[in-house]
């Protein structure tokens, strides 16, 4: 089983209008879901995501700002 690492930042604007700035800028808004966490809002680089995507990585470890 493969396991891929992603650096992702924190994001406080939401809604469909920064979304789309968003991927203008080159950059996949997303969320994070964990156990006993709360939902984090966040943005990841397209250039960093689609080669784990297109790898089939099974496990990927995220890294938000400075917290795992």
């Amino acid at each position: 089983m493969s396991t891929a690492a992603l650096q992702a930042e924190p994001r406080t604007e939401l809604g469909t209008t920064n979304s789309r700035r968003l991927r203008r800028q080159g950059l996949i808004p997303g969320n994070i879901f964990g156990l006993d966490k709360e939902a984090e809002a966040v943005s990841i680089s397209a250039d960093t995501l689609n080669p784990v995507v297109q790898s089939g990585a099974h496990v990927i470890d995220v890294t938000v700002g400075d917290s795992v």
